[in-house]
């Protein structure tokens, strides 16, 4: 029998370290375990299915009748939609079961939202979420991802909450500030972000009379900004406004015609994902202070220019890294003498050595690695690039992607010894290998979260349904989660 006189604090120790269907059971020992294992279920709401959107939509409507009507039904008075301060629509598999009604009676009474995530609910109007931002006034996250049937007015009619957020996320809706919103309307916007950190927007358009200064002054507060698409003069307008910027990540820009030169002094993530650096572009990052910089990522850089920059960072400051193209062993040497603190490291079409290899994975204990097999040149076949992973026992490992041919079935087997703290893996299947195999490397791993087993001759996929039915569930599901890691970064 569980001592009920147990401090709150206690009681949620204890929770978060058991399954959902334990705390379930905690439900029922008393009214204070109740309340306190029921904040704990509901705090996080994350809907991944119709039946469970269904589940939750009806247990906020009949206890809400049943506190106006006591005497009718059976369900409790408790206010279990109270207790939601993250709701989460992203890992939903049916988008289309959101339209404004089902959404205002799912979220009628929650009113203490901290996090709303509605991404790819494309079918929500201005009306359902102008409502449920003047209802929760503590909002501070919002994700509105390729919820593409909004635009800017939604924000407008609900100021007081705007003036709270701190997170904003409008990848792909393109329209957001394009349809039915006019110049008059985003000036309108220029004093609602006081509080507004991070910014995520996508391919971004604009009407022919509004300017992107216009639309860059509504968030000169932002600390993080993460584009996509985004064109030269949109680029050059944030840079210019948003000085307080920290951490600046641009996805498959066009820099022609616009220069890096108004670059905010401070930034310690610096990650431009484009396919070609021009003259000017090289100069202004060659000439920047990085010195603070903890994230890079310059995946088109020439590999001379990439040196000056990682040797012109303050040592052991650098954190995470994605190499350009073309990576060396003296980029590897220059890592291994500078940064011992390298904690993400990204690897993809190079020519080092498995020598250099080697010393890599002797070196540093990454919580990340993405690896492509094009990075090794000398390696005449693949064994010499397994047994350098197999020397590699990394507790701390929680994310490995491997892009390489034909990883052996016997390496296979030592990776849970190998990085048993694993929870996201990508390699490629090897034709030939014994579907079982999968099998027991699925069970022997204890913390694996996402996984995807790549199959580029469409071998492995048409023998999925001969695995046994628990198994086949089980890997559609690892694959569907790292389907979801693979585009958090535009989701979250």
């Amino acid at each position: 029998m569980p001592n009920v006189d147990l401090p709150t604090e206690v009681i949620l120790i204890i929770i978060s370290h058991l399954a959902r269907s334990d705390v379930l059971r905690l439900l029922t020992i008393n009214q204070h375990w109740f309340y306190v294992a029921s904040s704990f279920l509901y705090r996080n709401l994350t809907l991944r299915n119709g039946d469970h959107f269904k589940a939750c939509s009806n247990l906020f409507q009949e206890t809400a009748k049943k506190r106006r009507r006591p005497s009718l039904g059976f369900y409790s008075k408790h206010n279990y939609a109270q207790l939601v301060r993250c709701l989460d629509l992203s890992r939903l598999e049916q988008y289309t079961l959101i339209t404004d009604e089902t959404f205002r009676r799912l979220t009628i009474d929650c009113i203490h939202l901290e996090t709303l995530n509605i991404y790819n609910c494309h079918n929500l109007t201005n009306d359902a979420v102008t409502r449920i931002l003047k209802h929760n006034r503590g909002l501070r996250h919002l994700y509105l991802a390729v919820a593409t049937g909004l635009d800017a007015r939604c924000l407008l009619d609900a100021r007081e909450t705007v003036q709270q957020l701190k997170t904003l996320n409008l990848y792909y809706v393109p329209m957001f500030f394009c349809n039915n919103v006019s110049r008059r309307h985003i000036r309108s916007l220029q004093d609602c972000f006081p509080n507004l950190h991070t910014l995520t927007i996508s391919a971004m358009e604009l009407k022919k009379h509004v300017g992107y200064d216009t639309l860059a002054k509504c968030f000169k507060s932002i600390r993080r900004l993460w584009m996509q698409y985004s064109r030269p003069e949109e680029i050059a307008a944030y840079l210019y406004h948003c000085q307080a910027l920290e951490d600046l990540t641009l996805i498959h820009p066009d820099l022609r015609n616009t220069g890096l030169n108004h670059l905010p002094p401070r930034l310690k993530t610096f990650e431009i994902s484009v396919h070609r650096f021009y003259p000017g572009n090289v100069d202004d990052i060659r000439n920047y202070d990085v010195g603070r910089v903890q994230r890079l990522a310059f995946k088109a850089l020439k590999t001379k220019d990439f040196l000056q920059v990682l040797r012109r960072i303050w040592p052991d400051q650098l954190k995470k890294l994605t190499c350009p193209n073309g990576t060396t062993d003296e980029v590897i040497d220059v890592l291994v003498e500078r940064f011992p603190g390298l904690t993400s490291l990204r690897l993809r079409y190079g020519s080092i050595t498995v020598e250099g290899l080697r010393k890599l994975l002797k070196t540093f204990q990454f919580t990340e690695f993405v690896f492509d097999g094009a990075v090794i040149k000398d390696a005449s076949t693949a064994t010499d690039l397994w047994s350098a992973l197999e020397e590699w026992k990394n507790p701390h490992l929680h994310t490995l992607i491997l892009d390489v041919d034909g990883i052996t079935v016997e390496l296979m087997r030592q990776f849970p010894n190998l990085y048993p703290n694993l929870r996201v893996l990508r390699f490629k299947y090897r034709p030939g290998t014994d579907v079982s195999e999968y099998v027991n490397f699925l069970l022997s791993f204890k913390h694996l979260e996402a996984l995807d087993i790549a199959d580029t001759l469409d071998i492995f996929d048409p023998y999925l349904p001969t695995l046994p039915s628990p198994y086949e569930e089980m890997y559609q599901k690892l694959r569907n989660e790292f389907e979801f890691w693979n585009k958090r970064d535009s989701i979250w």
